[in-house]
């Protein structure tokens, strides 16, 4: 929220001192009534098309984790997967990274799917969705190389050569402590101590849940999935220039770069990306000459749009929906639990 406060105020700024240069002072310039102005104009067509590639996108993930649970045996209701993809967003909003934890404990509750192990499907989906950003962000350097590398350049703060040596070193970090968890688990299985040993089943559902990736019974559905979820969130940047007319000159190649530079901004952890999503898209924009106030106008369009209507709205759709949809599926299950009781006493009675 600071990122965006502190952007509002330069764009505040910046549009008072264009109106004192256009003549044009008064309760009329104002920041707040231009956004909405801006807003309220954009082609409603367009915003329609990227709210509903965006829900497709979400569609597909949520297929996609049905695939990474199902090699754990468990065969959850595509719905279920899609309520709890929405209802994660929907926190995401508020608390960043929160909507995680309230995806598992989703599956958790209504699937009866182990925390543990739908929090490891979640890693590895994220693990995959990083692998498919670096993959966009390597486009991105084919179609816009001396933009994106003259941006870099500029500041980046950190060289290269350093960022190589501290991946190296994560991984290397990783690895030495996978080692020393299977040394240390063989002692603490000795161990009786049931606290300890609920931490063992905790670390091992979790790392069953990672691995789920490597019994993937469809691999090349699984990398289509993914790669889908991708172009959707690109396919949305690039039809939303249409929606907008200072941006409505720009082609594919433009909504690529804008993508990854918005995609950059809501890895940054703050709530659903905001401000530092604006930041990046302005970034980017201006790098394409659309000047820092129309990227701020744009950047607001997409937010509001994907973030606060799609996330928000489908989100707490989402969680109304769950108890109702599983309170039917609950029931059901009770009266054929019912009648087969019933069942077994008549055949015993006979």
């Amino acid at each position: 929220g600071l990122i965006l406060y502190y952007m509002w105020q330069a764009q505040g700024q910046a549009f008072q001192e264009q109106c004192r240069i256009n003549g044009d002072v008064g309760d009329t310039c104002s920041l707040s009534r231009k956004l909405i102005s801006d807003y309220t104009e954009a082609k409603t067509f367009w915003l329609f098309v990227i709210s509903f590639t965006y829900m497709f996108s979400n569609l597909l993930r949520a297929i996609r984790w049905q695939m990474l649970l199902s090699p754990l045996g468990y065969s959850i209701s595509w719905y279920n997967s899609l309520f709890a993809v929405m209802s994660g967003f929907f926190f995401n909003t508020a608390i960043p990274r929160a909507g995680e934890f309230i995806r598992a404990g989703v599956v958790t509750k209504y699937e009866q799917v182990p925390f543990e192990k739908a929090f490891g499907t979640i890693v590895i989906g994220r693990i995959v969705d990083m692998l498919c950003l670096l993959s966009m962000i390597g486009l991105g350097f084919v179609f816009h190389y001396d933009n994106l590398w003259g941006y870099l350049s500029e500041n980046l703060s950190i060289s290269v050569s350093t960022l190589v040596i501290l991946g190296v070193m994560g991984v290397a970090g990783l690895i030495t402590a996978a080692l020393v968890y299977r040394r240390v688990k063989v002692g603490v299985l000795r161990s009786s101590n049931i606290l300890v040993q609920r931490m063992i089943m905790l670390v091992d559902g979790f790392t069953e849940g990672i691995g789920s990736i490597r019994k993937l019974p469809n691999v090349s559905m699984f990398v289509g999935i993914s790669a889908g979820i991708w172009i959707c969130y690109f396919l949305m940047h690039y039809l939303a220039f249409f929606a907008y007319e200072p941006t409505s000159h720009l082609g594919p190649a433009d909504g690529l770069l804008v993508f990854d530079f918005g995609a950059l901004g809501v890895v940054f952890p703050s709530p659903g990306g905001m401000g530092s999503y604006h930041a990046m898209v302005v970034e980017a924009l201006k790098i394409l000459d659309v000047d820092a106030l129309s990227g701020f106008s744009f950047a607001m369009i997409t937010f509001f749009t994907l973030t606060i209507f799609c996330n928000v709205v489908f989100g707490l759709i989402s969680l109304i929906l769950l108890p109702v949809v599983n309170k039917n599926s609950h029931d059901s299950t009770r009266l054929k639990v019912q009648d087969l009781s019933e069942q077994e006493t008549a055949a015993g009675a006979d």
